[in-house]
C-alpha cells in the first residue's frame, strides 16, 4: 500500500513539474526578443489591408468615374489615400495601440507618396516587373 501511495504522490509531483515547465516555456517565448524588428501583421490587419486595397482599386475609381474622373487617376488617388491610411491604421491602432502620433502621420505620408509614384509608373507609363 505504501508503495502505491508513493506512486500516486510521485505522479502528482511529475504533473506539477510538467505544468510549471510548460508555463515557464511560454513565458520565455513571450519575453524572448529577436535580432530583427519586423512589424507583425495579424489576421485582422491583413483583412483590413485586403478590403482597403479592394475599395481603393475598384470601388473608389468607379465612384469617381461617375463624376467624370478617369479610372486610372482614381486608382492612383484611391491607393494613395485609402490603402496608405489602412497601412498606418493597422500599424498604429491594431498592432501597437499607439494611436495618432507623429509616427502615424509620417508612415501615412510615406506610403501615400510611395503608392502614388508606383501607381503612376504602373498605370500611366506601363512599367511593371
Amino acid at each position: 500500500m505504501s508503495n502505491n501511495k508513493k506512486k500516486k504522490n510521485n505522479n502528482y509531483k511529475n504533473a506539477k513539474i510538467t505544468k510549471s515547465n510548460k508555463n515557464t516555456k511560454r513565458e520565455m517565448e513571450k519575453n524572448q526578443k529577436t535580432d530583427y524588428n519586423i512589424p507583425t501583421i495579424s489576421f485582422k490587419s491583413g483583412l483590413i489591408l485586403i478590403v482597403s486595397s479592394l475599395v481603393s482599386t475598384v470601388i473608389f475609381p468607379v465612384l469617381l468615374s461617375i463624376f467624370g474622373i478617369d479610372n486610372r487617376l482614381g486608382v492612383i488617388i484611391g491607393n494613395s489615400l485609402i490603402t496608405s491610411f489602412a497601412v498606418a491604421y493597422t500599424r498604429y491602432f491594431i498592432e501597437t495601440k499607439r494611436g495618432f502620433s507623429l509616427g502615424f502621420f509620417r508612415l501615412y505620408i510615406l506610403f501615400a507618396l510611395s503608392f502614388a509614384i508606383i501607381g503612376y509608373f504602373w498605370i500611366y507609363k506601363g512599367i511593371h516587373i
